[in-house]
């Protein structure tokens, strides 16, 4: 579907559009309609599943839509049915790689993505079979039902293989349940649609096809063709219904988040300056620590901090895509993951802390831990039905040979470890090699995704995790993260209460461009406290109108108004003073600009404060970086 806007009005529709789009008039009506936040992205309308791309050149607007729901169906439970069976299977278009499971990634390094010419180069064994389709080619290891991986029997739909004699040679646990063990393929369809079924078998390949079963449930049936077997799917009306649940509810979630992320700069600006003026008004008053109003001042520090770190929770939550590994303090995050989120279940459990009383540094994705924690923590409140009792723990733990235990091999290492326990009902043992396994769980409205999710974070992490439960008594998981040594990381806490300003940052010339008013204001004093020369700007086209001034720092903020952010403005300075050292400061996240494509590489000269800071914060990183 296609439709042109010029100056905002329709200007061309295709046939499609026509059709679907005809009482649009304006691009305005369109946006509003379907309610679209983003150029690119995909939305939920009518039972359907429609990609949006919209892109812009002079005065024209070109709107591109297609339907997805389909494909992305497909594709999923395809690449889930892929992963799910023992073998190596790849799927090419035009010699680039779109399908492909985890088997042949493994082992011969095949990816998604991938363009390969010559098949002949990728050294693949003798008994790998190559099957071509039109502009397809199938590559593949000999089927053995045999070795289907257990996954499979938890999956949320049928999943059947039959020979080529049409006899079944698998059913899993989902369609067994609901039609019984059988043996003749065509005893699975309701008597009246027999003919009909067997007429399907004579083409390669059938999808979506709507059948009604003997147990009168109707049935979306797949078959695939696979060497002398059939591969055969089933889906039913609640598992689209499902995943149509699951869709809107990300949509939800991405929706606040495109909200926060749209509030969270003016918000952590307004932060910034709370804060400010409470660093000021002590800096200004020697007060006793018993003083009322030095502890109320306290008091609001300590809740604008809060205020902020429950905005960057929100987004943390709300992210789609994760940002690279960073190395964080693990104890601080499991402090604030409690304050945040375990008080929301005050009424369901009392958790306790216990922290290790050293340094606790790990290399990982904040977003990625937090999905591990929260998935632990709706596990335990989901095993306990009344009040009950957490305990967080974080150790240190030094592995000093290769441990194989069961199927995980536990590398020599220095651990940061999480200890998670609960006193729910617990796990039976005859399910707990199970739990990690994709679509197992032990509820009974469970998904089976939370804790293959968190097995799936730890693994790409190099970690493990480890489970002891008892029916009745509770479960502990033990989590191991590599252990990061020697970390040597600025303290740039918004909390900290050591207001003696101690550092000597006389004689520096600093230029600072900052768009709001009252930060810009407050900045400025305070660095001019600290004896600083401060040149003060409000945006890139008054600082272009200066002449280059002689500074030794650029302290400025990334997003200003007109056409020169932060970066501009820094660039273009760097050519006339080539050692100047700049400190960008934002109310938005590095993430948060690189979704904007203000991308900004931390080096010896660039460096990077978040709002809302603390005076302290501030000068601490320019004494550290000018010395």
């Amino acid at each position: 579907t296609c439709i042109i806007f010029k100056n905002q009005k329709v200007y061309f529709k295709n046939k499609n559009a026509k059709t679907y789009f005809n009482h649009i008039t304006s691009y305005q009506q369109l946006i509003e309609e379907l309610q679209i936040l983003e150029d690119t992205s995909d939305i939920y309308k009518e039972d359907q599943i429609l990609r949006i791309n919209i892109y812009r050149k002079n005065n024209y607007i070109y709107f591109l839509c297609s339907n997805i729901t389909t494909k992305l169906f497909e594709f999923n439970r395809m690449q889930e049915l892929l992963n799910a069976i023992n073998c190596c299977i790849c799927i090419l278009y035009h010699n680039k790689v779109v399908l492909c499971n985890k088997y042949m990634q493994s082992f011969y390094n095949i990816y998604l993505g991938q363009v390969i010419k010559n098949i002949n180069s990728l050294n693949l064994p003798n008994n790998v079979v190559i099957n071509y389709y039109n502009d397809y080619t199938v590559l593949s290891i000999k089927i053995d039902v045999n070795q289907i991986s257990p996954e499979i029997n938890y999956a949320p739909f049928g999943v059947i293989i039959v020979n080529h004699r049409h006899e079944i040679q698998f059913m899993n646990v989902y369609i067994t349940n609901m039609l019984g063990n059988l043996t003749n393929i065509y005893d699975i369809v309701h008597e009246a649609e027999r003919d009909q079924f067997k007429e399907l078998f004579k083409n390669t390949h059938i999808k979506f096809h709507k059948l009604l079963l003997n147990n009168n449930s109707p049935s979306y049936i797949t078959i695939h063709k696979y060497n002398n077997s059939y591969i055969i799917y089933l889906l039913f009306d609640d598992y689209f219904k499902n995943i149509k649940l699951s869709f809107l509810h990300d949509q939800r979630i991405y929706t606040l988040g495109s909200i926060v992320s749209s509030i969270s700069h003016d918000f952590n600006n307004m932060l910034t300056v709370v804060l400010g003026y409470v660093d000021f008004i002590i800096s200004k008053n020697k007060f006793n620590p018993s003083d009322t109003i030095y502890l109320d001042l306290l008091a609001i520090k300590h809740t604008a901090g809060k205020a902020a770190a429950l905005v960057k929770q929100i987004l943390l939550i709300a992210k789609k895509d994760t940002s690279d590994s960073k190395i964080i303090d693990l104890n601080d995050m499991i402090f604030d993951f409690v304050n945040t989120f375990c008080k929301t279940f005050n009424d369901t459990f009392e958790v306790e802390v216990s922290a290790y009383h050293g340094d606790l540094y790990i290399k990982i994705n904040a977003v990625s831990l937090e999905q591990i924690l929260v998935n632990l923590l709706i596990n335990s409140k989901d095993a306990m039905p009344k009040k009950g009792f957490i305990k967080i723990s974080t150790n240190f733990i030094i592995i000093a040979t290769t441990i194989i235990e069961h199927d995980i091999v536990i590398q020599p290492n220095s651990y940061a470890v999480i200890e998670f326990t609960d006193n729910g009902a617990g796990i039976p043992e005859s399910s707990l090699n199970n739990i990690f396994k994709p679509f197992f769980t032990t509820k009974t409205n469970g998904t089976g995704f939370g804790l293959s999710t968190v097995y799936n974070i730890i693994k790409e992490n190099k970690g493990f995790i480890k489970v002891n439960s008892q029916v009745g008594i509770g479960t502990t998981f033990k989590i191991y993260l590599p252990y990061i040594k020697n970390v040597n990381l600025p303290n740039l806490s918004i909390n900290s209460h050591n207001n003696n300003f101690l550092y000597d940052l006389s004689a520096l010339s600093i230029l600072l461009v900052e768009d709001d008013n009252m930060i810009l204001e407050f900045t400025a004093s305070a660095l001019k406290n600290k004896g600083c020369e401060v040149i003060t700007a409000s945006s890139g086209a008054a600082v272009l109108q200066m002449s280059i001034p002689k500074i030794d720092l650029l302290i400025c903020d990334i997003m200003m108004p007109g056409d020169k952010h932060g970066m501009d403005i820094y660039l273009i300075l760097k050519k006339h003073i080539p050692k100047l050292v700049v400190i960008f400061l934002s109310g938005y996240s590095l993430e948060q600009l690189s979704e904007k494509n203000i991308d900004i590489k931390l080096g010896s000269d660039v460096y990077y404060l978040a709002k809302p800071f603390a005076f302290n914060d501030l000068f601490k990183i320019i004494q550290s970086i000018m010395i």
